[in-house]
This record gives structure tokens, sequence and C-alpha cells, in this order.
């Protein structure tokens, strides 16, 4: 497996974020102004990772992050 540059990894989170977004149907940055800190740590551990298998963990536990939070958003709402 290649390494990701910090621009694929920031696009492939923000394609996750989308698709969660549209998903419960939220409006642009319903995140906040930018990334949570925890999104920002799991980019940097995909950045360096040079495993198959964890870069599958750690992008599925961003879109987990993106989940939770669209969920609070939702209930909240």
């Amino acid at each position: 497996m290649r390494i990701l540059n910090s621009y694929e990894v920031s696009s492939m989170i923000d394609e996750i974020e989308q698709d969660v977004r549209n998903k419960y149907d939220l409006e642009d940055n319903w995140y906040g102004d930018c990334y949570p800190d925890e999104i920002h740590d799991l980019g940097i551990k995909i950045r360096v990772c040079n495993n198959e298998e964890e870069f599958e963990y750690l992008k599925t536990k961003v879109k987990e992050l993106f989940e939770r939070w669209a969920k609070d958003c939702v209930m909240e709402g």
C-alpha cells in the first residue's frame, strides 16, 4: 500500500463527511468551522499508515465519528 499525501487524506475525509451529511440531510459545516481534533488525529494516523488493514480500520473510525455526531445533531434538531 502506498502512503497517501495530505491532500488525498483530506479529500477522503471530506468525502466521508459529505456521505454522512447527505445521509442525515444536514447542512454544510454542520460540525462547525473546522473538523474536530479527533478527525485531525485520525487523518495524521492515516497519512503515515502503510498497512491496508489499519488504513481500513482508521477510515471506518472516521466514518463512525461523523455518524455519531450526525445522529446527535439530528436528535438535537
